[in-house]
C-alpha cells in the first residue's frame, strides 16, 4: 500500500490500472479471493488513492477475471457473466464491464512486419450508474501496418 501511495502522489496519474486485482492486491485472509470484507477494505483503499490526485480524482480501472462459465448444453441459455471471487468488488464499483472475445478463429494480420492474431470482441456492462456505460459494443481491431485501429459499433 505504501508503494502505491508513493507512486500516485509522485506521478499524479489521471488513470490508474490494476492488472489484476488479485495480482496487485492479494487477499490477506484465509478465505482468499472470496473474502468480501478483505475485498471491501481493498476497494476502499483504492478509492482513497484516487483522491490523492489533484485537482481532480484519478480513475481506477481494476481488472478482474470473470467467473469460469460451466458447460452450457446445446439449446440452453448461456449463464450470465459474473466476477470471480468476492462480490463486494461488484457492489462497490461504479461500473462493471466485461470484454468477451467473439466466436470464431482469430484473423492473422501484420503489424510492424510481425504476424499477429486479432479477434473481434464485445464490451458490455453488467452494472453501470446513471452516468455510466450502458450499451454493448462490438470492437473490431484492424492493422494499420504500424499499429492497431479499434473500430467500435453499438450492438
Amino acid at each position: 500500500q505504501e508503494e502505491a501511495l508513493k507512486v500516485v502522489r509522485a506521478h499524479q496519474p489521471d488513470l490508474i490500472v490494476w492488472d489484476t486485482a488479485l495480482t496487485c492486491w492479494p487477499p490477506r485472509g484465509p478465505k482468499g479471493e472470496d473474502d468480501n470484507a478483505d475485498a471491501a477494505h481493498t476497494a476502499t483503499y483504492l478509492r482513497y488513492l484516487m483522491t490523492e490526485v489533484q485537482p481532480y480524482p484519478a480513475t481506477n480501472l481494476i481488472l478482474k477475471h470473470a467467473k469460469a462459465q460451466l458447460f452450457t448444453p446445446p439449446g440452453a441459455a448461456s449463464p450470465d457473466p459474473d466476477l470471480r471471487g468476492a462480490k463486494s468488488w461488484k457492489g462497490l464499483a461504479d461500473s462493471v464491464l466485461f470484454l468477451r472475445r467473439s466466436k470464431g478463429a482469430p484473423r492473422l494480420e501484420t503489424i510492424n512486419n510481425r504476424s499477429i492474431k486479432l479477434s473481434d470482441t464485445h464490451l458490455f456492462a453488467l452494472k453501470g450508474r446513471a452516468f455510466g456505460f450502458h450499451h454493448e459494443w462490438k470492437i473490431k481491431p484492424t492493422s494499420t501496418g504500424s499499429g492497431l485501429l479499434l473500430e467500435a459499433t453499438a450492438v
